[in-house]
């Protein structure tokens, strides 16, 4: 909060984890945006997906995910400040432009996407930003750590593994 920036998850679903920092940090009351962006209909099929990763969302869409979108607007509608974005990413976030963010959350279940993401939001992120990480020490999910500890040691920087297997990536301040 003591950033400049609004708030940006990629990889919504149901909206749980935004969900919970909307209503914890009680967002309607605050002059910022909070941008979900998602297919809200599971996980598509991308360019440089690996055989598991290909695996794990066929699994995924077969026993989770279904097309949750008027269930998350529901969910969302009473907070103007919070704005679902539904497509592919990393092409829906032409509607950020320049804006900056000081929260992001990033759970696309596959590291082609998540690393176009993060190069794409990497310029808008805030001197002091968060990035959480979903999956990012969870067995099973070997391409995406190690797309993230690169990504990570291209700018001089480390991921914080966190006991829940996500990881948090702070950018240095200028």
């Amino acid at each position: 909060m003591r950033r400049e920036g609004d708030f940006v998850e990629c990889g919504v679903d149901t909206a749980v984890l935004s969900g919970t920092v909307i209503k914890l940090l009680e967002f309607q009351k605050l002059d910022r945006n909070f941008y979900l962006f998602d297919t809200y209909a599971g996980i598509p099929t991308v360019a440089g997906m690996t055989a598991h990763e290909k695996g794990i969302r066929e699994f995924m869409n077969q026993r989770f995910y279904t097309d949750c979108f008027d269930f998350v607007a529901d969910k969302m509608k009473a907070y103007q400040n919070v704005h679902l974005v539904k497509g592919l990413l990393p092409e829906t976030l032409e509607v950020l432009g320049d804006r900056k963010i000081s929260y992001l959350c990033v759970d696309l279940n596959n590291a082609p996407s998540e690393k176009l993401v993060m190069e794409r939001l990497w310029g808008n992120l805030a001197p002091g930003a968060i990035t959480v990480i979903d999956d990012y020490a969870h067995k099973g999910h070997e391409a995406q750590y190690e797309m993230w500890n690169e990504f990570a040691a291209r700018h001089g920087l480390m991921i914080a593994a966190l006991p829940t297997s996500q990881g948090l990536l702070i950018k240095a301040r200028a």
